[in-house]
């Protein structure tokens, strides 16, 4: 795949994926949203609500204050206690009692209850839409029940709410259930000592649903009491499972809700999730400081109207960003074919331009980053064919300078090679010939131009393989590293012999190299290190070491020193250490032109009386050929 079609997909697939990254985005932020929504909204609602409740208990709070310090209960109150006219007084509080229920349906019933036996003394009641006062002889004992001893030890005047239960009348629960809330308060007698209980019995059914149902809307309503037992169910049979001898409440319905109904009452409410919803639970503060049973308010909420809604919402925010994306796609596809279409051309220039044929015009007019890229395309085109000119003259000169230099060697093989050779061959006609007549002092000189012409023949061979080495056609052989220098130790046997030297040689390898310029390589290293040791017992050692890049071969000896700024000088040509006299000076020089023929380097090293100069070889081309 072409760069011009990579970047049409890629402007393409950009398109696409924020595309489908922004719909996903809009819909988990939609979801989110609508469900802080229905948190926050849940939690405020039975905020309210639990206000609610607190307000209309406060309402019957009030009316029992208000009963309690009416003339009639005093009267009353008196007419027991001093002897006063009680018909009279029996007549006033039972009118008040018949009042109190016929403007307030949802209570029950009214007593007053003595504290001195635990009897009612006078109640009132209703019945369907029917107010009557209870005979005396209907009358009950009311003494031991939990409720009357709770409330008997509050302060005068002060209300106290009962637990809410299912109503008993003679100790049996009536049929039909009918669950009642008791709002109990001391009244005094005019002395000031406790003298009885007034008792307001709330229909704890209406009270509830008097505020509200028990389903309405998408919220569903409960009350419990403190360890959870239902009080109000949207489910009449859930409920007062604690007075029909089976247990069932919220944290049975929701086991979330457990740990908000322990033991250590919680000062704070509770939220939580559930499979149709949410459902939020508070304490009623109203009740919060009675010695019994605190109410708490739960409402569930049912949101799927709003999530529904939200689908909706967000089906047509994808359906238009569907149809954004169908746009952008088209607009895609032109854009990249406009941007494209330049890089096609400079892409058919570059194809000319390796074809060594003109290329078609670029479009170096933009002021984009194209037309910066044309430009630079065509200043490279122009420097090419500037550094191709170039290229074409140095090449010239590279060839005419070989040509010299070829010339040059010509002469040195032959012309100057045979000048030397007869020197060499008259020197030794001289010292044969006119032995007789020669001096010492003559021989000495005779010797010594001898000598210099056998040294200029072997400083013009090794000039010799120093020009070739480079030239002709040649192929690496694997080659036993060991085998070539046993070779070259042959062939300085008479070196070796004449003085002490040790040899010592690591296991080396076979490798692919050319052999004979090897041979050549650790000939000359033998050489240096006999001739540059100083006389006396040495060591040779010839050195193997694999690492990550390969081989590293070496030949180290005692007995001779390089000084630290001669390493790098001592491979240039013509070049003798700074001991001795003897030598060619190309011999290192000759043994840097095979290592780098071989792609390798050379190193040389000296401490104290040690020199060692190690090499590698390199890895062969494929064919293995020069």
């Amino acid at each position: 795949m072409n760069i011009t079609a990579k970047i049409r997909w890629l402007a393409l697939g950009l398109v696409i994926a924020t595309a489908v990254l922004i719909g996903a985005v809009v819909r988990w932020g939609f979801t989110s949203l609508i469900r802080d929504q229905q948190r926050e909204n849940l939690q405020r609602q039975v905020e309210v609500e639990v206000v609610r409740l607190g307000s209309a208990l406060d309402a019957v709070r009030h009316d029992v204050a208000l009963f309690q310090q009416s003339p009639a209960v005093a009267r009353y109150i008196r007419a027991l206690t001093s002897g006063d006219d009680r018909a009279t007084a029996d007549q006033l509080l039972a009118d008040v009692f018949r009042a109190f229920l016929a403007k307030r349906p949802l209570y029950r019933q009214m007593r007053l209850i003595g504290l001195e036996d635990g009897r009612e003394l006078m109640r009132s009641e209703r019945t369907g839409d029917t107010v009557r006062l209870v005979p005396t002889v209907e009358l009950q004992d009311k003494s031991e029940r939990p409720y009357v001893l709770a409330a008997a030890r509050h302060p005068i005047g002060a209300v106290y709410y009962s637990r809410v239960n299912l109503n008993r009348e003679h100790g049996i629960v009536q049929d039909p259930p009918d669950p009642m809330l008791r709002a109990l308060s001391v009244v005094a007698a005019p002395d000031g000592r406790r003298f009885g209980l007034v008792v307001f019995n709330i229909d704890f059914d209406a009270f509830i649903q008097n505020l509200y149902a028990a389903e309405s809307g998408r919220y569903r309503y409960f009350v419990t009491r403190a360890d959870g037992g239902y009080l109000f169910h949207p489910d009449p049979d859930k409920t007062f499972g604690f007075d029909r001898d089976r247990s069932f409440g919220a944290p049975d319905e929701f086991p979330a809700l457990a740990p908000y109904f322990e033991p250590a009452k919680p000062s704070t409410g509770a939220l939580i999730e559930t499979d149709d919803g949410w459902i939020a639970f508070e304490p009623a503060p109203v009740l919060a400081g009675s010695p019994d049973d605190p109410l708490h308010l739960g409402i569930a909420a049912d949101f799927d109207d709003i999530e529904t809604g939200g689908d909706a919402v967000v089906t047509r925010a994808l359906a238009i960003t569907l149809g954004l994306l169908i746009v952008a796609l088209a607009a895609a596809v032109v854009l990249s074919s406009v941007i494209v279409r330049p890089l096609r051309r400079i892409t058919a220039a570059a194809i000319d331009i390796a074809r060594d044929a003109p290329p078609e015009s670029l479009p170096t007019d933009r002021v984009d980053e194209i037309g910066t890229l044309a430009r630079a395309f065509r200043q490279m085109v122009d420097t090419l064919q500037s550094h191709e000119t170039e290229l074409e003259r140095i090449n010239t000169e590279l060839r005419r300078a070989n040509e010299d230099l070829q010339h040059f060697a010509y002469i040195a093989s032959h012309d100057l090679r045979e000048p030397a050779r007869r020197v060499a061959g008259l020197a030794d006609v001289v010292l044969f010939e006119e032995a007789d007549r020669v001096s010492d002092d003559g021989r000495m000189l005779l010797e010594r131009m001898h000598a210099m012409a056998e040294h200029m023949l072997v400083q013009i061979a090794d000039f010799r393989v120093l020009a070739r080495i480079g030239h002709g056609s040649m192929v690496r052989h694997p080659t036993a590293i060991a085998q070539i220098v046993d070779e070259v130790l042959a062939e300085h046997t008479d070196a070796i012999g004449d003085r002490p030297v040790t040899v010592h040689k690591d296991p080396l390898p076979t490798l692919p190299i050319y052999d004979n310029l090897v041979r050549v390589l650790y000939r000359h290293l033998v050489a240096n290190a006999l001739q540059h040791a100083a006389p006396g017992p040495m060591d040779l050692s010839f050195t193997a070491e694999q690492t990550d890049d390969g081989w590293v071969l070496g030949v180290s000896n005692t007995g001779s020193h390089i000084a630290a700024d001669r390493l790098d000088a001592i491979f240039k040509p013509f070049s003798r250490g700074a001991d001795s006299d003897g030598g060619t000076g190309l011999g290192l020089s000759i043994c840097r032109r095979i290592v780098e023929r071989h792609a390798g380097i050379i190193r040389a090293a000296s401490s104290g009386d040690q020199t060692r100069f190690t090499f590698t070889l390199g890895e062969p081309t494929d064919g293995a050929a020069a």
